[in-house]
């Protein structure tokens, strides 16, 4: 796994795992997922990130991976 796939992997833990502790709203949990996909997109380019997410395995546990 590269450092991209991870982080976004961490990403979208992160936000489900708050989602589904309801923790703030749902718009305020959009706003900042948007924001933080917004950095690695600026970060690695659109093409990258869309590599990424298209790499990532559907419905397979997830490694612990920390977002830096």
């Amino acid at each position: 796994m590269d450092e991209l796939t991870g982080r976004l992997e961490a990403l979208f833990r992160h936000y489900v795992a708050a989602f589904e502790r309801r923790q703030g709203d749902g718009v305020q949990l959009a706003d900042g997922f948007r924001t933080e996909l917004r950095f690695l997109i600026a970060q690695y380019g659109r093409a990258a990130v869309d590599a990424a997410i298209n790499g990532i395995p559907a419905g397979e546990a997830w490694p612990s991976v920390s977002l830096h």
